[in-house]
């Protein structure tokens, strides 16, 4: 039975030769595909196959004399049915589109393999990068073309622009290895230890490193600071300028309309901003408190 689903997609189930099936290299799940194989190989010899492949008809197939389908999901089944060797598998035929096309194809697949944690960030890259690059490296836009969840292309995102520098995979082993930081982490770390846009000095950054994972984590914004502007002085110099810079902390004041306006013409009188007369009343009126305490105490 053909069946037609809310995207225009037509499809029907039937059994066909997995000689017949194109398996491209660029499949989504090609890190990895050999995992768990010899589950579902046990899973399909005691109760067989219960979930069908995906396959269509591509550019590919159809200009090949070898291939009749084109696979785009269900990469572990279909090795898991060779390693038997049954010869025949039970797939969802898509029939329209009737010509896929890759970035279809792959769309398609990173759907049905969307919910699985075993995608790991490499492969969500895979998928995505070609939208990414055509909509000028917009992940709202991609988010919008796939269906994919924001967080996912932005972490895969992150992972790409890590491994893709020189010794971005060194540092980026070394920092899984200790645990404490994530993506954005590492990339703060990377950028003022890089020596040209694509080369990280990596024993700079593994000292970098490790030095912040001892600071508080408070305070290592403002570390960040320091070592993206003086990014030629040495780590150690870059943590301790780093924690002696105080901690700032944000507060909403809330005034009628008619006093912030007095406050700011009497701030500008005064040749200060509102933010700093105000801050300073405040200091000055805390310390006026600690004297009055202090004298009285004596």
């Amino acid at each position: 039975m053909t069946k037609e689903n809310n995207f225009g997609k037509v499809h029907h189930y039937d059994n066909i030769k997995l000689s017949d099936i194109y398996n491209d290299i660029k499949q989504v799940r090609k890190k990895t595909a050999q995992k768990d194989i010899d589950k579902i190989v046990d899973s399909i010899k005691a109760i067989g196959q219960q979930t069908p492949i995906g396959v269509c008809f591509s550019e590919v197939t159809e200009g090949s004399e070898q291939y009749k389908y084109h696979l785009i999901y269900g990469q572990k089944r279909m090795l898991a049915m060779a390693t038997l060797g049954i010869e025949e598998i039970e797939a969802k035929i898509y029939t329209k589109p009737e010509i896929w096309s890759q970035q279809q194809i792959l769309i398609e697949a990173f759907a049905e393999n969307y919910a699985d944690t075993e995608m790991d960030k490499g492969e969500v890259w895979d998928v995505i990068q070609e939208l990414y690059y055509a909509f000028n490296k917009n992940i709202k836009k991609v988010q919008a073309a796939t269906g994919l969840r924001y967080e996912d292309i932005r972490d895969a995102v992150k992972r790409h622009e890590i491994e893709k520098k020189e010794g971005g995979p060194e540092l980026l082993a070394h920092a899984i290895n200790f645990g404490e930081f994530g993506d954005k982490d590492i990339l703060d770390i990377i950028e003022p230890c890089l020596i040209d846009n694509n080369t990280i000095n990596v024993s700079k950054a593994i000292k970098f490193h490790d030095a912040l994972v001892k600071v508080d984590p408070p305070k290592r914004k403002n570390v960040y600071k320091v070592a993206k502007e003086f990014r030629d002085v040495e780590v150690d110099t870059w943590i301790t300028d780093g924690e002696n810079i105080p901690l700032l902390k944000g507060r909403t004041i809330r005034f009628e309309l008619s006093d912030d306006a007095k406050i700011e013409e009497y701030a500008k009188s005064l040749g200060l901003s509102w933010t700093d007369y105000v801050e300073s009343v405040v200091l000055d009126s805390i310390k006026v408190d600690v004297d009055i305490s202090e004298n009285l105490e004596d």
